[in-house]
């Protein structure tokens, strides 16, 4: 049996939702295709994650938020069940996060890469230099930093956690997979937040908060990392399966505890028994999930 489900965001529905719920299950069979043909569960995440973010409808690879200095840096992460782990930090001038994230995973030798060095990284492994920026997200940009001009870093701080509380839609992509094999991958790809600091890190990259896998569990999360970070909300969802709770019964656990800390986020997850669960305590999550025999 083959399972998968993704996300594509969490928060308010927004005008675009319904297509950006079309690129998530567009994204979700494209990665159940890639079982079907001999794929594991981690190439299954790289391949629907992948799919997301070169869409622009959503904040992962093209179209991510542009950064106070005009840069674009993104995150990314990816884990299975084994615990072998990869994650970016701040990469930019890359297509897919996620697939450095998988080639830094596969090389065995770091877990997670920041900055200038994840980019020396993806171009040693052949990645070759894209710009993720779109005209939108340029005129956000500078629409943006009109508004803000006379803010200095400490003041754009404080107004910048005001606008995420009334945002429209986060655009934070995940994927968790179980194979033929009952192997188990979560993946998860960011582009920030609007008008994001240089050097602010949310939970995508933080593994046990924004994605998360072990052997009872994958799980992948969206929704304001500050919160997420706090509850390390991946790895305490993991934790409410590995004490016998299925996977829909730990989604719902995991929105009380980012509740405690007055979060907005949502979640999917696939238990080791192959059951199939999401949450969120947004007005709407983007998701959709697949089985197949």
């Amino acid at each position: 049996m083959y399972k998968i489900i993704c996300h594509g965001g969490a928060g308010s529905r927004g005008s675009k939702f319904e297509l950006k719920n079309q690129i998530v299950a567009q994204a979700a069979r494209a990665g159940m295709s890639t079982m079907q043909a001999g794929g594991d569960a981690v190439a299954a995440v790289v391949t629907a994650v992948s799919l997301m973010e070169d869409s622009p409808l959503l904040n992962a690879g093209t179209g991510s938020y542009v950064q106070t200095d005009g840069m674009v840096r993104m995150d990314a992460s990816i884990m299975d069940q084994d615990l072998n782990v990869g994650a970016v930090i701040g990469i930019s001038n890359v297509r897919n996060p996620i697939q450095v994230a998988r080639l830094l995973k596969d090389t065995g030798l770091h877990s997670i890469l920041s900055g200038e060095l994840a980019t020396e990284f993806a171009r040693a492994q052949g990645i070759a230099a894209y710009d993720p920026r779109t005209v939108e997200k340029l005129e956000l940009w500078l629409e943006l930093r009109k508004k803000f001009q006379h803010h200095n870093n400490l003041e754009l701080m404080v107004k910048l956690r005001e606008m995420v509380q009334n945002e429209e839609a986060l655009g934070t992509v995940g994927c968790v997979a179980m194979d033929g094999r009952g192997f188990i991958a979560a993946g998860t790809s960011t582009g920030g937040l609007k008008l994001d600091l240089p050097g602010r890190v949310g939970d995508v990259p933080l593994i046990g908060c924004g994605t998360y896998a072990n052997r009872f569990g994958g799980i992948s999360c969206t929704g304001i990392g500050e919160k997420i970070i706090k509850v390390c909300l991946a790895n305490t969802v993991a934790d409410f399966i590995s004490q016998g709770k299925a996977a829909r019964e730990a989604c719902e656990l995991g929105m009380r505890e980012i509740a405690t800390v007055n979060g907005r986020a949502g979640l999917i997850c696939i238990d080791h028994t192959g059951n199939i669960g999401h949450a969120f305590n947004t007005e709407v999550m983007s998701f959709c999930q697949l089985e197949e025999e």
